[in-house]
Order: C-alpha cells, then sequence, then structure tokens
C-alpha cells in the first residue's frame, strides 16, 4: 500500500507492537529443556522475534504448589542446577532482552517446569534415619546500605533446615508515622507496622517515602509438605537522606516559602503507554500553586497551599515518578491528582520532601 505522497507504507508488524511499559517484542517463544529432577540440569531456550542483535538476562523461580513464587537468588544464567529444595515444586524462568543497538528492553517471556521430582524416600527416609525435620534457619543476613541511606536494595539470604524446603514465608513491613492512615485494605500489625507489597521477597528497595521509618522483616521456613516453623523478625532502624538531597531540601524549602520556586516537569499518564508526556510548569510562591501547560503558560490548575492540602507519593514501579493529590479543605473544593515525571531520583525525592514540608506548615 502507497499513501498519498507515493512513498510506501510501512507494514505494521506485531513485532512492532508495545505492552504497557512501551517495550517492543524481541522475543516470541520461550521454553524450558532438560529434566525436572534434583541434581538435574534445566535450561532456558528464547526465539528472537527478529534478527535483531540482542543480550538476556534471565531469573529462575521457585514456583510452589500453592503457586506462591520465590525468586532464586543469584540464578541469573540460562541453564540452573535443580536442588532438593525445588523437590514437588515447579521451576519458572523469566528471560529479559535488551537490544545491543539502543540499550531499550524489550517484553520479558517466561515459561515453566515440569514438577521436580526426585530419589524415593525423601522426607520420610530421612525421618527414619532420626534426622530434625523441624522448619528452621540456621543462619540468616540482610545486606543493605551501610548509612541506612533509603537509595540502594534491602537484601536477604538464609540457610534454611528441616527436610526438604517448601514456600518459606518473608514479608517486609514499613513503619505508620504517628498520624498516618494506612491505604483501605491494608494489613496492619498491633506494632504500627504495614504489611509491603513486593516482587522478589529476597529483596526491598525502598524509597523517598520510607525515610525516617524502621523496616521490619519476618521469615517463616516452611517445609515442602506445609509445616511451618517458627517466625524469625528484626526491625532495622530507621532509615536516613543521602547527605547531599539532604543539603538540597535544607536549601529549598526556605527559599520556596520566600522567594518561590518553579518545577518544569513531564506530566505521566501510565493509562496511555508510548504515548509522549506533556510538560507542565508548577509554579509555588507565597500561598498559592499553580499548575501551567509548559508551552502556553495557561494555568490548568491553582490551589491556595494551607495545613493537610496535598498528598505527595513517590511511585513503587517507576523511580522518577510521584503522585501529587490536592485534597479538599475549606480553601479548595475541587481535588485533583497529577502523576509527574522527575529529571532524576534526587530531583523527585526533592521536590516530594519540599512539597511535604510546606504541606506541613500551619495556614
Amino acid at each position: 500500500a502507497a499513501t498519498a505522497s507515493g512513498k510506501k507504507k510501512k507494514k505494521h508488524t506485531k513485532e512492532d507492537e508495545r505492552d504497557a511499559l512501551g517495550r517492543r517484542l524481541m522475543l516470541s517463544e520461550c521454553e524450558v529443556r532438560g529434566d525436572a529432577l534434583v541434581n538435574g540440569k534445566l535450561s532456558a531456550f528464547a526465539k528472537r522475534a527478529k534478527k535483531l542483535p540482542i543480550t538476556c538476562t534471565f531469573q529462575w523461580i521457585r514456583v510452589a504448589p500453592n503457586g506462591q513464587e520465590v525468586p532464586l537468588q543469584w540464578q541469573d544464567k540460562a541453564t540452573y542446577t535443580v536442588t532438593p529444595q525445588d523437590l514437588g515444586c515447579r521451576l519458572k524462568v523469566t528471560v529479559l532482552p535488551t537490544s545491543k543497538e539502543t540499550n531499550e528492553t524489550g517484553q520479558p517471556v517466561t515459561a515453566v517446569s515440569a514438577v521436580v521430582e526426585g530419589p524415593a524416600g525423601g522426607d520420610a527416609s530421612a525421618a527414619a534415619a532420626g534426622e530434625d525435620l523441624s522448619p528452621k534457619l540456621l543462619d540468616w543476613k540482610i545486606e543493605m546500605n551501610p548509612r541506612k541511606e533509603y537509595v540502594d536494595p534491602i537484601r536477604i539470604s538464609y540457610s534454611y533446615a528441616g527436610g526438604v524446603e517448601g514456600a518459606t514465608i518473608i514479608q517486609w513491613c514499613k513503619e505508620l508515622a504517628g498520624d498516618e492512615v494506612p491505604d483501605a485494605g491494608a494489613v496492619v500489625s498491633p506494632d504500627g507496622f504495614v504489611l509491603l507489597a513486593v516482587r522478589d521477597p529476597l529483596c526491598y528497595q525502598p524509597t523517598v517515602d520510607d525515610y525516617d521509618r524502621r523496616i521490619k522483616l519476618l521469615i517463616t521456613p516452611v517445609r515442602s509438605d506445609g509445616a511451618q516453623g517458627p517466625t524469625y523478625q528484626h526491625i532495622m532502624e530507621r532509615l536516613t537522606l543521602p547527605v547531599r538531597t539532604q543539603d538540597e531540601v535544607v536549601r529549598c524549602i526556605p527559599e520556596f516559602r520566600t522567594r518561590g520556586a518553579t518545577f518544569l516537569l513531564a506530566l505521566a499518564e501510565p493509562a496511555r503507554p508510548g504515548v509522549p508526556p506533556e510538560n507542565r510548569r508548577v509554579l509555588c510562591h507565597g500561598k498559592e500553586i499553580k499548575i501551567q501547560l509548559a508551552e502556553s503558560e495557561k494555568t490548568e490548575y491553582k490551589v491556595k497551599i494551607c495545613k493537610g492540602c496535598m498528598v505527595v507519593k513517590a511511585h513503587v514501579e517507576v523511580n522518577r515518578m510521584f503522585e501529587v493529590s490536592f485534597v479538599p479543605t475549606k480553601y479548595n473544593s475541587q481535588p485533583r491528582t497529577y502523576t509527574f515525571l522527575a529529571d532524576s531520583i534526587r530531583s523527585r525525592d526533592v521536590i516530594i520532601l519540599t512539597l511535604r514540608a510546606v504541606s506541613n506548615q500551619d495556614d
């Protein structure tokens, strides 16, 4: 087919389609090959959708009979050696392609093995030999930023004992602030910690929203037959601000209150993936905040600053994204929520902390 100008119209292919995060299809299929047996070797095979130069990263995941998924630490190669802890479970592999030419990340593909089988006897033979099969942890280790800064991930590793390990339960919780109201449906413990949703139970990436909060870790070892051992608990010290971020916030807050501030931000619309973001100019001066169209400088939204006029939160999935929700007050009758993209994580965090400080000041 040709266009009115005579140029041949480019044919749209399946490979040109993008997912909700704007990622192209680079791999069309994936499968796990090999015998799903204890001490056996499994390999991940993925087929390229186009003859493009790509590299792939791998992540092996243990899928328990109840469907719970546990990413396997340091298992990021195309091959995986099955362990006794995998007995009775399936093994899932996720393959993430990256273009060598553009460094663009493509859509991930996954595949799942058959249920892992092993030699006869298993736990029953061990029990008959007098081995202690009560689920427990022999050791565990937490790795985090040495200065307790929230910018680096917190990782947990542990050694299990007590028969074949099943779907050990790992829970991450965050301390609520004194006046903080948890989201609807949130699970809050009696000691004031809210349960966090994490993709990788062995790793939690804090954000600026975790600043000055304690993180609690709970690990309950579980045997393959569902038997649970004691729950191990550790509460970490309060997370701190990076020095550079703290210095910028200390400088920005007085300037904001006296001379005002202007932020040029990209307006993010998660519901419209692939659409180029529009820019907004956020003008903050005195007792007022204006949201303007960047090109025309037309004011789109205006709000009077007062105590509790807005709620500012970092986005968990996209590290430069944050959300500003203007709530109804005695001065503002029209609530509105904006989702913005900052230039960097540090810029986002400085803006969030500055807006929070201004919103918390007395009228």
